[in-house]
């Protein structure tokens, strides 16, 4: 988990980071990539969505690649 603080109000609260994902074993997580939510995060306080930007393995041993 990483405190983020929102730049337009200035609330700090919890984001959970998924440094590493498997397609096969977490497929909601797959899911969550695909659509972006695995890097994006909503104020509580204010709404206002923020890009989350940080280190992640993404593995398909199914497809046979990964991204870093």
């Amino acid at each position: 988990n990483e405190v983020i603080k929102c730049p337009d109000c200035g609330a700090s609260y919890t984001f959970t980071c998924h440094p590493s994902i498997n397609a096969q074993t977490d497929p909601h997580l797959r899911e969550a990539v695909l659509s972006g939510e695995a890097f994006t995060s909503r104020c509580p306080k204010c709404g206002k969505t923020i890009q989350v930007v940080y280190p992640c393995l993404y593995q398909s041993p199914k497809q046979g690649f990964m991204i870093y």
